[in-house]
């Protein structure tokens, strides 16, 4: 029960990791598109 938990935290902190780590691809994928623009 309290191994399963843990997974759980860490689930979420990587899952939000990759998150914030999505979110700045985008962002620099439309500077680099309005650039080549």
């Amino acid at each position: 029960m309290i191994k399963s938990g843990l997974d759980k935290g860490s689930d979420d902190v990587v899952s939000c990791f990759l998150r914030r780590r999505t979110v700045k691809l985008v962002v620099l994928t439309h500077i680099l598109v309005a650039g080549i623009r």
